[in-house]
C-alpha cells in the first residue's frame, strides 16, 4: 500500500488563521467585477427602513491570547458530545479572563484524521481528533464582521487543546446616522465593498440585509457601521458583504 497522506486538521489551522490571525491588509472599496465579471445581483428581501442610526463605537483595548497543547493534533478513540464540549469551552474561558460579552455561536464541527490511498483517492483510515468550536460577537444584537472580527477559536477533545482570542474592549462615542438600505444596496452593485469574499461568484441572491460593524484590521481604532449583505452564490456558498453605511455624526 503507497504511503497515506493525513489531512483535515491542517484545514481546520488554515480556517483559524483566516479567521484570527490572517491577513491583517484591510481591503475597502474594491471592486466586484475583480472576483468574477460584474456578477448579477438579486434582491430576495425587502430592503430594511430602520435603523435610521446606530451607536458608535471606539477601541479601547485588545486582547489576543493563544494557547495550543501537545494534544492538539493527536487523535483519540472518543469525544465528548458538542454540548459537554460547549461547557468544557465555557468553563475554559470563564477560568482564562471570563465569557466575553456579546458571545456568539458561530460555528461547531467534529473534525476527523483522514487515512488517503494517494493512488485510488479512497478514505482507508478516519480517526477522532476534536471537536472545534467558533464563536463571534455581537453588540447590542448588531453583528461585527470582517477578516479582523472579534473572534474566539476553540479546539476540545478531552480538556482544551487549542484557543485562540481576539477580543476588543469598546467604549461607546456617540449616535452616526446610517446610510439608507436602498443607497449601499447601489453601492453593492458598483462594487464599492468593505470585504473582498473568497468565491468567484458570477451571480448573488441576498436573502437577508443586516447593520452592523465592520473590523479590517487589528490597529483599527473603531467599529465602522455596516449594512451586511447575506448572499448566496451560484454554487450555494454563503457570503457576507459588507458596505460602509456611515453617515453624519450625532
Amino acid at each position: 500500500m503507497r504511503k497515506k497522506v493525513k489531512i483535515g486538521i491542517l484545514i481546520f489551522l488554515i480556517l483559524i488563521g483566516s479567521a484570527i490571525i490572517g491577513n491583517s491588509e484591510q481591503r475597502t472599496k474594491m471592486m466586484i467585477n475583480t472576483l468574477g465579471g460584474n456578477p448579477e445581483v438579486k434582491l430576495k428581501v425587502e430592503l430594511p427602513q430602520k435603523p435610521e442610526k446606530i451607536p458608535y463605537y471606539k477601541v479601547v483595548d485588545l486582547d489576543k491570547k493563544i494557547y495550543a497543547s501537545k494534544e492538539l493534533m493527536r487523535p483519540v478513540n472518543s469525544l465528548p458530545s458538542t454540548f459537554e464540549a460547549k461547557e468544557i469551552a465555557k468553563r475554559y474561558m470563564e477560568q482564562n479572563g471570563g465569557l466575553p460579552d456579546g458571545l456568539i455561536l458561530k460555528n461547531i464541527e467534529t473534525v476527523k484524521l483522514k487515512g488517503i490511498d494517494t493512488t485510488t483517492g479512497e478514505i482507508v483510515a478516519e480517526k477522532l481528533v476534536s471537536i472545534n468550536i467558533i464563536y463571534g460577537r455581537e453588540v447590542n444584537g448588531f453583528p461585527v464582521i470582517g477578516p479582523k472580527a472579534d473572534a474566539i477559536a476553540v479546539s476540545v477533545s478531552k480538556n482544551v487543546n487549542y484557543f485562540s482570542k481576539l477580543w476588543r474592549k469598546i467604549e461607546y462615542a456617540g449616535e452616526v446616522k446610517l446610510i439608507p438600505s436602498k443607497i449601499a444596496f447601489e453601492k453593492l452593485k458598483k462594487g464599492e465593498i468593505m470585504n473582498i469574499p473568497m468565491e468567484n461568484a458570477r451571480s448573488l441572491e441576498i436573502f437577508d440585509i443586516k447593520p452592523g460593524y465592520y473590523v479590517g484590521s487589528e490597529d483599527q481604532k473603531v467599529y465602522i457601521p455596516v449594512w451586511i449583505f447575506y448572499c448566496m452564490d451560484e454554487h450555494g456558498n454563503k457570503l457576507s458583504i459588507a458596505v460602509n453605511a456611515t453617515g453624519e455624526f450625532l
